[in-house]
């Protein structure tokens, strides 16, 4: 199994207009592409199926549509939908400044890039630092970055991620389209 983490920025609140979020975030995050669409089936409640030791949450994969608006209308109450592997001007900056700010004897290879979207309530939780889980919140919209490897010291990158300049003023640029955020970062192994 590989080894990634994903720094994530989230909101708690449902948002007033979700498909002008999407729009918006899209927008200002000016990707090169977008790689991989999925919705799911049913409403988001992975942390609930972990504790019962059931399937994940169903998904599908859709289609990019031709242009922006369609993908917003991709949206549905009830569901969360995500738009993962972009490549972004943001993604670029967290991961130029997290090369050059946090020491190599602590961020080891990892340096997250891929900017992914969700929209619609969801869980975040993770499973690698604790065998049981620990469920960190449920958002209705959260911005991530995701990249492959883990961080040798791994206390020490989550202190040191968030004290980056350009990482908190990208949050800060996310924060004008959705407003205050929380932030974490959690790994897989």
């Amino acid at each position: 199994m590989g080894q990634s983490g994903q720094l994530t920025f989230y909101r708690r609140e449902r948002s007033k207009e979700p498909h002008r979020v999407l729009h918006d975030l899209i927008v200002l995050a000016r990707p090169e592409g977008i790689p991989v669409i999925s919705r799911t089936l049913v409403e988001d409640r992975e942390w609930d199926r972990f504790h019962n030791n059931e399937d994940e949450v169903p998904r599908e994969y859709l289609s990019a549509p031709l242009n922006l608006p369609e993908l917003c209308d991709l949206y549905q109450e009830g569901k969360s939908l995500s738009v993962y592997r972009m490549h972004s001007q943001f993604g670029s900056r967290v991961s130029a400044a997290i090369t050059n700010d946090i020491a190599e004897q602590i961020r080891g290879n990892f340096a997250p890039i891929d900017m992914n979207i969700t929209i619609g309530f969801h869980d975040l939780w993770e499973n690698a630092e604790h065998d049981e889980g620990l469920f960190l919140a449920r958002p209705f919209v959260s911005v991530g970055f995701f990249g492959y490897g883990t961080p040798h010291d791994w206390a020490a990158f989550r202190v040191a991620v968030f004290a980056v300049p350009e990482v908190q003023a990208v949050k800060r640029e996310i924060e004008t389209v959705v407003g205050p955020l929380e932030q974490c970062i959690y790994w897989s192994v």
